[in-house]
Formats: structure tokens, sequence, C-alpha cells
């Protein structure tokens, strides 16, 4: 499965990194804010990616609406300092794998790709 990473710390990304190469998958890139990921993003064509809410440029919920218009099988590993219940009005209408809240640890990224690599296996085989 391959991955790409986006968050505005460089700590961050590099963590997840490290965690997503452990865990056994291929890291396709990374961004540091909006507009360079929805770029990437779009050009690789991942099958998951790891992303922050806040970015500079364009905002993470504003990625995952315009990467589904055109790519809907894409999974997204929300990450973000600030809790699932504050940003429930953000994302309640988006498609995501899961919300880890900063900081996390290899395991819950682990559990997350493993998770989103089960919906696209769903999804090959219906």
């Amino acid at each position: 499965m391959k991955v790409f990473v986006v968050d505005d710390a460089s700590f961050i990304r590099i963590l997840c990194r490290h965690y997503v190469t452990k865990a056994g998958y291929e890291m396709v890139g990374d961004a540091y804010d909006g507009p360079v990921a929805l770029e990437q993003i779009c050009k690789t064509q991942p099958d998951c990616v790891i992303m922050d809410l806040a970015l500079p440029g364009l905002n993470g919920t504003d990625i995952i609406r315009h990467v589904h218009e055109k790519f809907s099988h894409i999974q997204f590993i929300i990450v973000s300092a600030l809790d699932e219940d504050f940003c429930k009005n953000q994302i309640e209408d988006l498609s995501y794998v899961k919300f880890i809240t900063k900081p996390f640890d290899a395991e819950q990224i682990s559990e997350a790709l493993q998770l989103a690599e089960q919906n696209l296996e769903k999804a090959k085989h219906g």
C-alpha cells in the first residue's frame, strides 16, 4: 500500500515516515502545506494519506473533499492536536478511516494503516 503524509511539522512527517515503513508500507511522498499536498496527492495517487487538519494555505478537510471528488478510493487517516469531538463539525461529512489525536505512537499508526488496507481490499472485491 502506498502512503503519503501531510503535516506542517517536519518532525511529524519524519515520525510518520518511520512508522509507515516500519509497518511494511511504501512511502510515496509528503507535504507541509495544503496546496502542495493537494497537487502531490493528485499526482502520486497514493492508497492512503495520513493528514493533519490545520495546514497553511488549504486545510485538511478541504483537501479530503477535493481528493475524494476525483479519487474516492484514497483512504484518509486524520492526525490532529485537536480532539475528535472538538473537530466534529469540520469532519462529520468526511469519509476517513480513523482520527488519531497527537501525540500518537507507532501502534496507532500501524492499526490505522491496517484498517485502510482492509477498506481497500473490500472495495476491490466488493
